[in-house]
């Protein structure tokens, strides 16, 4: 009866091995994408915030608001003298 239960245990043991040496090439392919996925997030993080930074902060702080509505399309006229309209506005009369 010992031996049995040992032999048993043994062999449950053996099918956890197993089964987590098939696992462990899974979890590290996730763990890899995970990490790409995130340097590429942070990649395009840095560069938003820096493009925006220098497109943005160069209007004056009254203007700022003025001058997304209009980046944005919602708004006409430039926030000031030397912006131009969108390319959208151009076409119509």
């Amino acid at each position: 009866m010992r031996e049995m239960i040992v032999h048993e245990l043994t062999q449950a043991t053996q099918e956890l091995v197993r089964e987590f040496a098939r696992f462990l090439p899974r979890l590290m392919v996730m763990l890899i994408v995970v990490l790409v996925g995130w340097v590429i997030a942070y990649l395009v993080k840095a560069v938003l915030r820096s493009f925006l930074r220098l497109r943005l902060l160069q209007t004056k702080p009254r203007n700022f608001i003025r001058a997304l509505a209009w980046r944005a399309g919602l708004c006409r006229d430039a926030p000031d003298a030397r912006r131009t309209r969108p390319l959208l506005d151009r076409a119509s009369p």
